[in-house]
């Protein structure tokens, strides 16, 4: 096609040269498509006038079609590469170039591309004009080979030679590299065994080449080449004792461990640590090993250590006695080897004491039942026997004591004796005619003979074989008792009378109980039967003791009862009781008469006129038929009947804090006493006539509360009561807070409202606007708008609900 571009619509075209093979030859349009098939190859020009239809220019335009016999490409031959590398594929022998993958480059580069799709093709078409040719590049894709990581230790020691690494899969064709080592044998094998050399960071690398001529991904290691350890010192004693245990030790590195081993004995403790113990065995050469193994598991070399293991001598046989008493020096000897020391050791001694060279004990035994000594020896090397133990049976000398070592003591009277003894068996002996309680006990008593007079000898006897007997003996004087007799002039008497007490003998002091008086004739005038004993003292101060019994025959008791207290015209009851006497008698000292009978009981008492007028009157109950009769008084008081008035029911009109006066009419009583079926309390208490009454918190909640006063004091209690009632609080529903109305109705304000009251404000969508714990009566909605609210108000016993309308005008 051949176009004209550029001019205005309208514009006449002339074309005013086509070649004559051209099909059509003639044409007047702008664009005009040419068949060339009757042209050979050549080239035919083209002339066109064209006149603009706006300007009337005159154009004259040429242009000239090359025609071509063919087109034939020449293009890249089948190629061939690995995974990965890139292959570039060229045509030559057109103008314009169209590859299968969209390119129209005469060269292109083909990457990316895998041996699983392989072989591939790429077509190319090649046009000069109108005429094309296409040609097809064949592209083979070879697999590279896969290569797994390599497999072996990353952390190993120097001048290690029997680390093997690996890889995966077996059989192929590896070409390996180390560096910080050599390679011993494996190169191009999938295992290699590779000798590692000085420490520092070492590196091995593979890479696997297939039949193909492809070479895999590099597969690398680095590996840490550890430095091993040196050799240990060994510290410890180099001569020892068969049998001893010893230990040794090495300057421990951190993170080190050490193994340990020995010859000549065993380990105590065990075969790793850098402190170590071992029990040397029978007497020659021993010797330790020990190597260190650092903390990255490198072994060092071994560290001999070689020991002289020296004899031990045997256990030493002491002589000497086993049998023994305390506190008697003993000598033990044991055999004395030259060069040894002996050391000994007791238990169970007062004092020791060992010779010059050491093979000689000399015991003073403590008292007990068991002594002990000990002893081994050292010989020249330093070895230690193993310790002999000797038992010695301790026999406790026995040791007698009395106190006092002299005593008097009267005739015919026991005698505590105080003795003591450290062990062993005793008994008593005696010089006198007297008896021992026990003559095998430690403190018997010992009462001499009534015969018995002077001075006698009492004799502890201790035993405690195989130890020699001791003894104590004390001296104990025997005098005899004096001899009385006690005598009364009646024996037996009435309540309130006396009687005389006389004691005869040959004493030279006496002392009477009770009372305590020192002489032989005694006046007593006891209230009950009583006992009384003279005790008589003689010069040698021997005591002798007589009682003698004074009976006392109890008065006739009344009991006219407690005192009374009546009411005018009351009819008296009385109910006397008597004790320790036949009968009774009611007296009085008023103008009353008894009923039935004065001698009886119970009975009644009327009051006379001088009773009634005076008020109290005196009634006297005596017995009658004792030894003594007594006389009993009960006052009796006769009063006007009580009357009390509360006073009038009242209404509480202010809230918590109010106060109730009282003032209650009373007749004829003594005192009063308020009660109330509140919790309130009364001031200045609860006894006084005009108290003033403090409803408390609960009275508020309450219907209505009762004040009692009861009289006291009178013939009888009078009773009456008054009724207390409140005003409930009321709440109002509506307020004007500043400015609406200042200094009136600003507030919120609940009159009586009990204290610590609950206030919660909210607006019309439920959202709390204010909240008190404890209502003051102090909100003024502040913050808030005219509106109307809804509150919940909750005192100690009720939760009310209530809507309150707020009214605020805005400032001027």
């Amino acid at each position: 096609m051949i176009s004209v571009t550029g001019a205005s619509s309208g514009s006449t075209y002339n074309w005013t040269s086509i070649p004559g093979c051209a099909i059509p030859n003639t044409t007047t349009a702008s664009s005009q498509n040419f068949d060339f098939v009757s042209c050979g190859a050549g080239s035919y020009p083209f002339a066109i006038t064209v006149i603009d239809s706006l300007t009337s220019c005159v154009y004259n335009l040429n242009t000239s079609v090359n025609v071509v016999p063919n087109v034939v490409l020449a293009v890249t031959p089948d190629t061939t590469f690995c995974e990965g590398g890139t292959a570039v594929l060229y045509a030559s022998g057109a103008n314009t170039y169209l590859w299968s993958t969209t390119e129209t480059t005469d060269t292109i580069n083909v990457t990316g591309l895998t041996s699983a799709g392989s072989p591939y093709q790429y077509i190319v078409a090649g046009a000069v004009g109108t005429c094309t040719d296409t040609d097809t590049i064949g592209v083979t894709v070879n697999p590279i080979p896969v290569t797994g990581p390599i497999s072996g230790p990353l952390n190993i020691c120097e001048n290690d030679t029997s680390t093997y690494y690996s890889v995966t899969p077996f059989g192929g064709n590896y070409t390996w590299s180390v560096t910080g080592g050599t390679i011993y044998t494996g190169q191009n094998t999938d295992s290699i065994l590779v000798h590692w050399t000085g420490p520092g960071l070492g590196s091995i690398t593979v890479v696997d080449t297939n039949t193909f001529g492809c070479a895999g991904v590099p597969q690398s290691i680095s590996v840490t080449i550890n430095p091993a350890p040196i050799a240990p010192t060994v510290f410890g004693s180099i001569s020892v004792c068969e049998g001893a245990t010893n230990t040794y030790f090495v300057n421990p590195n951190a993170g080190s461990l050490y193994y340990w081993g020995v010859t000549g004995g065993s380990y105590a403790v065990g075969q790793i640590g850098t402190v170590n113990s071992f029990v040397w065995g029978p007497a020659g050469a021993g010797s330790l090993t020990v190597y260190e193994v650092n903390a990255a598991g490198c072994f060092g070399p071994v560290t001999t250590y070689n020991v002289t293991i020296n004899p031990r001598p045997l256990p030493v046989n002491v002589t000497g006695s086993s049998t023994v008493c305390d506190s008697i020096n003993e000598l033990y000897t044991v055999f004395a080897n030259p060069g040894s020391l002996y050391t000994w050791s007791t238990v169970n001694s007062l004092s020791t004491y060992i010779n010059a060279t050491t093979d000689t004990l000399s015991v003073l035994w403590a008292p007990g039942t068991t002594g002990t000594l000990t002893v081994f020896e050292t010989n020249v090397y330093g070895c230690l026997s193993d310790t002999t133990t000797y038992n010695v049976t301790v026999n406790t000398r026995p040791i007698a004591s009395i106190l006092p070592d002299s005593a008097s003591v009267c005739g015919n009277t026991a005698f505590q004796l105080t003795a003591s003894a450290n062990a062993g068996t005793m008994h008593w002996i005696s010089d006198g005619n007297g008896v021992f309680s026990d003559t095998l006990t430690l403190n018997p008593t010992y009462t001499p003979a009534i015969a018995d007079s002077g001075y006698y000898h009492l004799t502890m006897i201790l035993s405690n074989p195989p130890c020699a007997d001791d003894t104590a003996t004390m001296t104990l004087y025997v005098s005899p008792a004096p001899v009385f007799s006690l005598a009364a002039t009646q024996a037996s008497i009435c309540w309130g009378q006396s009687d005389t007490l006389t004691a005869t003998g040959n004493g030279s002091t006496i002392s009477w109980t009770p009372g305590g008086d020192t002489t032989t004739t005694l006046i007593v005038n006891p209230t009950s039967t009583t006992t009384y004993t003279a005790t008589v003292t003689n010069t040698i101060g021997c005591v002798s003791q007589d009682s003698i019994t004074v009976v006392v025959i109890p008065p006739g008791i009344p009991d006219a009862g407690p005192d009374l207290s009546f009411c005018v015209g009351d009819t008296i009851i009385l109910n006397g009781t008597q004790l320790n006497a036949g009968g009774i008698l009611w007296t009085t000292s008023g103008d009353g008469v008894f009923d039935p009978a004065n001698n009886v009981s119970p009975l009644s008492y009327l009051p006379g006129a001088n009773d009634t007028t005076s008020g109290v009157v005196q009634i006297y109950l005596t017995t009658t038929g004792a030894c003594v009769n007594l006389i009993d008084t009960l006052n009796i008081a006769i009063g006007q009947i009580p009357s009390i008035d509360a006073g009038a029911d009242t209404t509480l009109t202010s809230g918590v804090g109010a106060t109730v006066p009282l003032s209650p009419v009373a007749t004829n009583a003594g005192g009063v006493i308020w009660t109330t079926s509140g919790s309130g309390t009364f001031s200045p208490s609860d006894t006084t006539l005009n108290a003033t009454y403090t409803p408390s918190i609960g009275d508020f909640s309450l219907p209505e509360v009762y004040l009692t006063v009861t009289t006291t004091g009178g013939c009888v209690p009078a009773v009456d009561s008054l009724k207390l009632e409140f005003t409930p609080f009321v709440v109002p529903n509506v307020f004007t807070p500043y400015p609406a109305s200042p200094g009136y109705n600003d507030y919120f304000e609940i009159k009586n409202l009990p204290p610590d009251s609950k206030l919660y404000i909210y607006n019309r969508w439920g959202e709390l606007v204010y909240k008190s714990d404890s209502y003051r009566n102090n909100w003024d909605g502040y913050g808030l708008t005219s509106d109307t609210y809804w509150y919940v108000l909750a005192t100690e016993q009720k939760e009310y609900h209530g809507w309150i309308q707020l009214l605020r005008e805005e400032a001027k």
